[in-house]
């Protein structure tokens, strides 16, 4: 029976699209002189930012990049993120349910926390675990771990719900169920391979899931 749901954060359930975006074309603009496309920095959403600019600036310290790209996000961070349609209502209605709220995320857990608080999210979750609470961030299974045990959950009491291949390859590794929802714009190629559970269109699907799961 699953008890808890685990969502991840960016793209998820906040649109954070055109945040981490930006801050790409900012770092790029900085260190090059101009952006790169789009089309080549969206298939690293949701991998953690220090190994993905090991891969796109392997000439530059990876923590000296994060430091750049975390200090341009809490410049224009609240600005420039909002709920996705319907998640609200879906985490309204888990709680109503007796199913446990947590985010998962790579993202800073106090970041994490204001961004849901400023649209009142913050009170449907029993727990944000973020960058911070584990040496290793997804795709590596181990804030998946940190949280089942922190919080007394069973794998096959949980299911993931994430955007991004990273998501489920964190998942696959912990042995949970996973849910990827279609309203990412991160790279359905680089996911196309990966095996996950159940698929959503809308975040109520997440409920039609549930009762099938439960029954």
């Amino acid at each position: 029976m699953i008890k808890a749901i685990f969502f991840d954060y960016d793209g998820t359930t906040m649109n954070t699209n055109d945040l981490i975006l930006a801050s790409w074309d900012h770092l790029f603009t900085e260190l090059e002189g101009k952006p790169r496309p789009h089309e080549v920095i969206m298939p690293y959403f949701g991998e953690p930012v220090s190994e993905a600019a090991a891969k796109f600036l392997p000439e530059y310290d990876p923590m000296e990049i994060l430091q750049k790209f975390r200090s341009y996000q809490k410049k224009t961070y609240m600005d420039m993120i909002y709920p996705f349609d319907g998640i609200e209502e879906l985490l309204k209605t888990l709680n109503e349910r007796g199913i446990r709220c947590f985010t998962v995320t790579n993202r800073l857990t106090d970041m994490t926390v204001e961004g849901y608080a400023k649209f009142g999210l913050d009170r449907y979750f029993e727990g944000i675990i973020g960058f911070e609470h584990t040496e290793r961030n997804k795709p590596f299974p181990d804030p998946i771990y940190y949280t089942l045990e922190r919080y007394g959950l069973e794998k096959d009491e949980v299911l993931m719900v994430g955007d991004s291949r990273f998501d489920l390859m964190a998942a696959d590794a912990a042995g949970v169920r996973s849910a990827v929802v279609d309203w990412t714009i991160a790279d359905p190629e680089l996911r196309s391979g990966l095996k996950a559970d159940h698929h959503m269109k809308t975040p109520q699907d997440l409920l039609r899931i549930l009762e099938e799961l439960n029954a």
